[in-house]
């Protein structure tokens, strides 16, 4: 319904070991967050689900994410936190394209990857959206649910889960 509701909506994964770019299906295509293929302005809205903790170079990523914006367009994307109390942490640096890991390993449930998951690279906190404005100029805000209205009807529409915050960046 979504998609015929929107006659120029895309989507895509990341595959490692294909072309970027490369077209999946009909209106699927292999992106890298942190290298996009998309034109400058191309786009109204973005979402992104719980992507932005396992990306290798997020900062990049929001950067390429406001290149590909169009003016007055919007990133709503969600992450965990999982303690609203602490700044975000790295658990791996990268050096030379590699992965080294400065906290033990943690995995995520992949739709691509369903055996090992993907590597968590951060852990966000508390100061996520000053992080995004800060690398890509773009006003970062955090929704807030009421926890105790509608939590029912929020978590069935997956709005609200356990450390899962939504969040809306604006070009």
């Amino acid at each position: 319904m979504f998609q015929k509701a929107c006659s120029n909506y895309t989507y895509s994964y990341f595959y490692e070991e294909k072309a970027l770019g490369v077209v999946l299906d009909e209106q699927c295509s292999n992106q890298n967050l942190e290298n996009m293929t998309f034109k400058d302005e191309s786009f109204d809205i973005i979402i992104t689900q719980d992507v932005f903790e396992h990306i290798n170079y997020p900062f990049k990523a929001f950067q390429e994410i406001e290149r590909v914006l169009k003016p007055g367009g919007y990133h709503i994307f969600t992450v965990p936190i999982d303690n609203p109390f602490v700044r975000t942490i790295p658990r791996v640096k990268m050096e030379n394209g590699i992965r080294i890991p400065i906290l033990p390993e943690v995995y995520h449930g992949n739709p691509i990857d369903k055996e090992k998951g993907s590597l968590v690279t951060y852990d966000w906190g508390n100061d996520i959206c000053g992080l995004i404005e800060s690398c890509s100029g773009m006003r970062a805000s955090m929704i807030a649910f009421d926890k105790y209205q509608n939590c029912h009807e929020n978590a069935r529409l997956g709005l609200e889960a356990y450390s899962l915050y939504v969040f809306i960046a604006a070009k």
